[in-house]
């Protein structure tokens, strides 16, 4: 199922992520974790990139790999009642 193959992958990334959010991890690595294949892996982190969840700097990290950041919006502050 498509959204249990996006959770996981979601998941993979963050298992891999610092405290800023940034982790370089292959995609066969996501993969293998996520337990589904590259091609599932890419299209999840494109969608989390066209849904603005993630950032992806191309060739930033160790050995030129890809660097990928979670972008988390800030909690909402509480109206008073």
């Amino acid at each position: 199922d498509v959204e249990n193959t996006a959770l996981l992958v979601e998941l993979a990334l963050a298992d891999f992520a610092d405290d800023d959010g940034r982790c370089w991890p292959a995609v066969e690595t996501i993969g293998r974790k996520a337990r589904c294949s590259v091609r599932s892996v890419q299209n999840v982190i494109r969608d989390l990139q066209a849904n603005n969840r993630l950032a992806i700097v191309q060739g930033a990290g160790p050995h030129g790999v890809n660097v990928y950041r979670f972008l988390l919006e800030p909690p909402q502050a509480s109206l008073p009642a």
